[in-house]
């Protein structure tokens, strides 16, 4: 028989932890090397964190690597605010190109947030020393086209003439 009823309750805190949250960012992502030449080899790191407090199971990874599908990889186990590194290596194609890095694109772990499952980097790819997207600009002659994207691999302190295709200076471009 039981002498009181008064001392049947047992209470316990047990700690709430949110879901595990696989992130990747821009910050986390690097070329090797950063300008690659067409035909190059070229490796690209990924830096993968773990934001939550539960661990991150059977996280699929797709990493650029030319293929339309990409380059998938498994990791087994991500703990709470760990992160891991993942690298990737192909060849570099010529011209302007997105490198996207995509978290469980399967959509197959319950997470905190999807909002952190991908990240771009843009490169753009050439073998000259200038390089411009598109590759004519019209100021002001005026077929529009007002604007252009010029790379420059060359010493620092180059300066770059833009010509008119009758070889009249356009414009100087040099360090300030």
């Amino acid at each position: 028989a039981e002498i009181s009823a008064e001392d049947n309750t047992l209470l316990i805190d047990l700690p709430v932890l949110s879901l595990p949250d696989p992130a990747v960012s821009a910050a986390g992502l690097r070329l090797d090397p950063a300008s690659p030449r067409p035909g190059e080899p070229v490796t690209l790191f990924a830096t993968v964190s773990n934001l939550g407090e539960q661990p991150a199971r059977d996280l699929l990874v797709r990493l650029p690597d030319g293929s339309p599908d990409g380059h998938l990889v498994t990791i087994p186990l991500l703990e709470a605010g760990e992160e891991t590194t993942l690298s990737v290596s192909f060849t570099a194609s010529e011209g302007p190109q997105t490198f996207t890095v995509t978290l469980d694109p399967n959509d197959s772990i319950e997470e905190r947030s999807e909002a952190n499952n991908a990240a771009s980097l843009e490169v753009s790819v050439f073998d000259s020393l200038v390089s411009a997207e598109p590759r004519w600009i019209s100021p002001d002659g005026n077929g529009i086209q007002d604007a252009a994207t010029l790379r420059l691999r060359a010493p620092l302190g180059t300066t770059l003439e833009l010509r008119s295709t009758a070889g009249e200076v356009v414009r100087i471009l040099a360090p300030e």
